[in-house]
């Protein structure tokens, strides 16, 4: 299934109760984030690719490879936007090579999994803005 690879980081980052264990896993993927590569984007950034209601200013780009699978990419320019680096880096790893399809199956519900139930509603708003424009890029190269 496609989205296993989703699914099993997210199961393993739910299989602590720990909640400074969990934030060592987030500060983890955080590091590992990758910007969006120049072939992709440069800055300034355009607004049309900015997700709504993120802290971090996080910008999303789908990109549709020649075999017709996706490839999201991000940018988050708040260098302390650790959630948002975070949750980048889950969606790069794991929704990489994707169909659009598969891409608008990627639920909200997956940030409260991944942070938390505490997290707040400002933060988790933004997180899952992310998350909504990487599908809504998706579903724009279908029309």
């Amino acid at each position: 299934m496609p989205l296993d690879k989703l699914h099993a980081l997210i199961d393993e980052i739910e299989s602590t109760d720990d909640r400074l264990v969990r934030s060592e896993i987030l500060i983890d993927l955080a590091k590992e984030f990758s910007e969006v590569p120049d072939a992709v984007a440069q800055r300034p950034f355009p607004e049309n690719h900015k997700s709504p209601a993120c802290q971090s200013d996080a910008y999303v780009w789908v990109i549709k490879s020649d075999d017709g699978v996706f490839y999201p990419y991000f940018a988050v320019e708040n260098p302390q936007g650790i959630s948002a680096k975070a949750l980048a880096s889950v969606l790069t790893k794991t929704c990489s090579g994707l169909s659009a399809s598969e891409l608008l199956s990627v639920e909200d519900s997956l940030v409260p999994r991944i942070f938390g139930p505490t997290i707040s509603m400002g933060k988790g708003e933004g997180l899952m803005g992310m998350i909504r424009k990487m599908r809504q890029l998706a579903a724009d190269t279908l029309k």
